[in-house]
């Protein structure tokens, strides 16, 4: 008979209760916080500093006060005498990497409350839940820094109370680096327009989580970790490894730089911080080494999933909790295995990072695909009444951006079509508009709503917009906005030669006994000379009751075809309102209108 063995869930690995790894650890994690320390206090005030060192120590005491409570609720006679028990349990707990890790994962403005809440939560429910060290199944810092962020989410800001988001450099309107990026879509191969270059990305001098943001700093502590056995380099490996070829075919399907959105993706948030640090925790991860592995593959997969396919800017904490779950199953399917299916074992491994990179790849080129109507019917399509075209060529780029490296000039072109009112209907735009992976995807993202935008601004609007002037927030492009002053130069460019003029004119109805006054409010349109057509801008009171109504739509374009052959000169001139431009039936209501497009070629200022 064969007997399998496997150790207790409190002795799941003998190194977890090696007191020098542990100690290790903080020392590993203390020198990312002194970096953070110093980073803030320098280039944002010593506030900011002691805000750190302040964050650092409430999460300790909060930590060390959750353990001495357990202690003593745990506490039987038998044990012997109670301070000593506290003691050893506070000691053997090793809470205060806990602690750390958690406080080096919340931002400088997390206020002190939900620093203790979180600490408690992480020490008390997440620990002490399961029986404390050894025995937890999720790991204690990442389930905290979850409920702290849905709890209290608008808390946890990158800036002192007091303060806003605008002291602080490297934030692009208020949000971090990986919300910036996240709204762009993650597709990205560059942070023009983010405040925030390669180099700050990768040396941690920007503003974030207290101690994950330097990725170099991580990786290369992490490695030393491995080095000198203090963890296992496997889950870290594998982690990086999976997200690297996954977002390295991503990048390939999306037709931008691979290369360098791999750089960014991997680079933005906590992935360092979690691979070299949170999953390699020796009590929450399988026993094995191909469980070690396994894991590491599982989280790179979460984590581009999480963040590519939810709302969720980060992904790093709930990735870990996920592969936390699955941990005892891969422990019951692979521990004591170690020389066995080594084939099986290497296929399930490279099997989930292919699969990574089929299914997140294959989404991406599925969003390059054209996309076709769900109707069966043929789409109606409206003949414009006339098509204003417009073009603009500027640089790409602004030369003072740190990425433009090749700004050459590109080109827009546009046609607005009107109908008979010159309403704007639809505006289609051709030409060069991006000309890397993150402009082009700022573009797709945003191009419909902003043409929306300009179709409901009318003509006018269009032509009284500053291009030299920030943009309105619904036209602008975060991160192309050379793309964005080029379209919008031109539209101006296609509207150019068309002269807008507004009037308005008052009258009653003869036949009206509580002698109610009506205004007609017009634009109306010129070029050359010539009145084009005109807008009523208030149809709803052109007739004050039905039949009048009914007379006038009866009338109405062969009204408007009327004006339309009129020079402004000549309609100007006229001394009297004409028989032409009457409609029988509704006289009143041409005669003010005539008189409201008379306001507007006059008191309007044409020359």
């Amino acid at each position: 008979m064969n007997f399998v063995t496997s150790p207790g869930p409190f002795l799941r690995d003998k190194k977890a209760s090696n007191a020098f790894k542990m100690f290790a650890y903080t020392v590993a994690l203390v020198i990312i916080w002194i970096f953070s320390i110093t980073y803030h206090w320098v280039e944002l005030g010593a506030d900011y500093g002691v805000a750190i060192i302040t964050i650092m120590l409430t999460a300790q005491l909060a930590t060390l006060l959750a353990d001495i409570l357990a202690a003593v609720l745990r506490y039987d006679v038998t044990q012997g005498r109670l301070l000593p028990h506290v003691l050893h349990q506070v000691k053997t707990n090793y809470s205060y990497v806990t602690a750390t890790l958690f406080a080096l994962m919340i931002p400088v403005g997390t206020p002190a409350f939900v620093v203790i809440m979180g600490s408690l939560f992480s020490t008390l429910i997440v620990k002490y839940t399961f029986g404390g060290f050894g025995a937890n199944i999720f790991n204690p810092a990442a389930l905290g820094r979850i409920f702290v962020g849905l709890a209290f989410g608008s808390t946890l800001v990158t800036y002192l109370p007091g303060d806003s988001s605008f002291v602080i450099p490297t934030l692009t309107t208020g949000a971090t680096i990986t919300t910036a990026i996240g709204n762009a879509g993650w597709l990205v191969d560059s942070l023009s327009g983010m405040n925030v270059t390669v180099s700050q990305l990768l040396l941690g001098t920007y503003s974030g989580a207290i101690g994950e943001t330097s990725t170099i700093l991580i990786i290369v502590i992490g490695l030393s970790l491995s080095f000198f056995k203090v963890h296992n380099w496997r889950p870290t490996i594998f982690f990086y490894g999976t997200i690297l070829l996954t977002t390295l075919a991503m990048g390939a399907m999306a037709g931008i730089n691979p290369w360098m959105f791999s750089l960014l993706f991997m680079s933005s948030g906590s992935i360092a911080f979690g691979g070299s640090f949170m999953l390699t925790d020796p009590v929450t991860s399988p026993t094995s080494n191909f469980g070690k592995a396994l894991i590491g593959v599982l989280a790179g997969f979460f984590v581009v999933f999480i963040r590519f396919l939810t709302n969720n800017p980060e992904g790093v904490a709930y990735a870990i909790l996920l592969v936390n779950i699955v941990s005892p199953l891969i422990d019951k399917h692979a521990t004591g295995m170690i020389h066995r299916h080594l084939r099986l074992k290497w296929s399930l491994l490279a099997g989930v990072a292919v699969s990574s990179m089929v299914f997140h790849g294959g989404i991406v080129f599925a969003q390059t695909l054209p996309t076709s109507s769900s109707s069966s019917s043929e789409p109606i399509v409206e003949t414009p009444y006339r098509v204003l075209e417009g073009t603009a060529t500027s640089l790409n780029c602004s030369l003072t951006d740190d990425d433009c490296l090749e700004a050459e000039d590109d080109t827009i072109n546009v046609a607005i079509n009107l109908n008979d009112y010159y309403q704007i209907t639809d505006i289609t735009v051709t030409g060069k508009v991006a000309t890397n992976g993150y402009w082009k995807t700022t573009w797709n993202n945003r191009i419909e709503d902003i043409l929306a935008s300009y179709q409901a601004l009318s003509i006018q609007g269009i032509q009284t917009l500053d291009a030299l002037s920030p943009l309105p927030e619904e036209l602008s492009l975060t991160g192309a906005t050379n793309s964005a002053v080029r379209l919008l130069d031109a539209l101006q460019d296609a509207v150019k030669t068309i002269e807008v003029y507004e009037g308005s004119f008052t009258s009653d109805i003869p036949e009206d006994e509580e002698g109610t006054l009506y205004t007609t409010n017009v634009l109306v349109y010129v070029e050359n000379g010539h009145i084009l057509t005109f807008d009523i801008l208030n149809p709803e009171d052109i007739a004050s009751s039905s039949f009048y109504r009914n007379k006038w739509n009866e009338g109405f374009e062969t009204l408007l075809e009327t004006y339309r052959g009129y020079t402004v000169e000549e309609f100007i001139a006229l001394a009297t309102f004409p028989d032409d431009l009457s409609i029988a039936g509704a006289t009143v209501s041409a005669e003010r209108l005539y008189g409201a497009i008379k306001d507007a070629l006059t008191e309007g200022g044409y020359k």
